[in-house]
């Protein structure tokens, strides 16, 4: 006797690759590179990501000549593969931990202000877990909040001076302060520290609007009583770099990325003052429970910096 397409959906059996090929995908955004980072063909990727539709009995694709994106359904259907994906992820890491191994990867996301300053929280955290790995990404603020509610990030160094959701703990570890770079003896030299209105006569280049850290930037010269309009805008701190360390140009960093400016012969650093500008950094995870055991010890690593940092040298 001929199955029904109920009966046949009921005997199909959903798998962790399924879930994985449609969350590539929906990062991807194509079927060639996500068939690629899952090392298959691309028709095997079809192939499954349509199985998994027909099991489900819905449609989680648009579909026409290219990809064109995930359905209203797919969405859905994604969040909670994402779900099912850090769980499973857990699970093996715990199966490792109580072998007496600590193993898996992290995906981190830090905002392009903190990315120097991450270093410190990584390297002890590679070290001490040699079997663990760590994916770093590059993410606005609210690009690391919506990741991490969506379990597409595992962990999120950000601001924390704006809103964040109940469904996030956090850990200060630093408070951001600012300085101005500029080409070494070619404007202020000599200076200990240098105002916000100084700096706005400058021709400056900065990062580009809609980035928090502008945001935070423009706030601190308004703050002054003076409003900046730069020639040149990049979401890159290394292109704005670029600029200075060729002279003429000024731009505006945090203190931390005044240590890679300074690997730059020609580059002065200058705090700046009135107002002098501060705004906490911190980590962000989710209040899952339990806590895999990778996001666990990270976290732990993370404390022991602090506690070291207060330290008496």
């Amino acid at each position: 006797m001929a199955q029904t397409t109920g009966q046949r959906r009921q005997q199909a059996n959903m798998d962790i690759k399924q879930l994985r090929f449609l969350e590539a995908l929906a990062e991807e955004k194509h079927f060639g590179r996500a068939a690629a980072a899952c090392f298959v063909t691309q028709p095997t990727l079809s192939a499954r990501i349509r199985q998994l539709e027909d099991e489900l009995g819905l449609p989680l694709i648009q579909r026409g000549n290219r990809f064109e994106g995930l359905t209203p359904e797919g969405e859905r259907i994604l969040g909670w593969a994402r779900r099912v994906l850090v769980n499973y992820a857990g699970l093996y890491q715990e199966v490792a931990t109580v072998k007496g191994t600590l193993a898996g990867q992290l995906r981190l996301g830090i905002v392009p202000s903190a990315l120097p300053f991450s270093a410190r929280l990584t390297m002890p955290f590679m070290r001490a877990h040699p079997a663990a790995s760590i994916h770093s990404i590059s993410r606005t603020a609210d690009e690391i909040t919506k990741s991490l509610e969506s379990f597409a990030l595992d962990l999120g160094i950000a601001y924390l001076d704006r809103e964040v959701p109940d469904t996030l703990q956090t850990l200060e570890l630093y408070p951001e302060s600012y300085v101005l770079l500029v080409p070494e003896g070619e404007y202020f030299p000599d200076r200990d520290s240098v105002s916000w209105q100084e700096a706005a006569s400058l021709p400056l280049c900065l990062l580009s609007k809609g980035m928090h850290n502008r945001h935070l930037i423009e706030s601190a010269f308004q703050a002054a009583g003076c409003d900046v309009e730069p020639q040149f805008q990049s979401n890159s701190f290394l292109a704005l770099y670029s600029h200075v360390s060729n002279g003429y140009w000024a731009t505006i960093a945090p203190g931390f990325h005044a240590r890679i400016a300074g690997l730059n012969q020609g580059v002065a650093a200058i705090p700046l003052v009135e107002p002098a500008v501060v705004h906490p950094v911190g980590l962000l995870w989710r209040q899952d429970e339990p806590l895999s055991p990778l996001v666990s010890a990270f976290i732990a690593q993370s404390r022991q910096h602090l506690v070291a940092e207060t330290q008496p040298a």
